[in-house]
């Protein structure tokens, strides 16, 4: 069960979020993800969470960390 990370670090066009889902893709199952992201409002969070959860992952935290960024970690079911 391997760990990835994805750092996103600049503001995300509209073309970014078929990166993101074709990157989140090839994860296998039990496969974990750290996203962490920064410069981008909640609205941009949730829209990756969503495209996590179409992808069958299951949220295990997400949420804004100290210094203004936000962090989602997930697990492919």
């Amino acid at each position: 069960m391997p760990n990835y990370e994805l750092y996103i670090n600049d503001k995300i066009s509209l073309a970014d979020y078929s990166v993101i889902q074709d990157y989140v893709c090839i994860l296998d199952y039990h496969d974990n993800i750290t996203v962490n992201i920064e410069n981008n409002p909640k609205k941009e969070v949730d829209i990756i969470c969503n495209i996590l959860k179409n992808e069958k992952f299951n949220i295990i935290n997400e949420g804004e960390e100290k210094d203004g960024r936000y962090s989602i970690k997930a697990k492919k079911e």
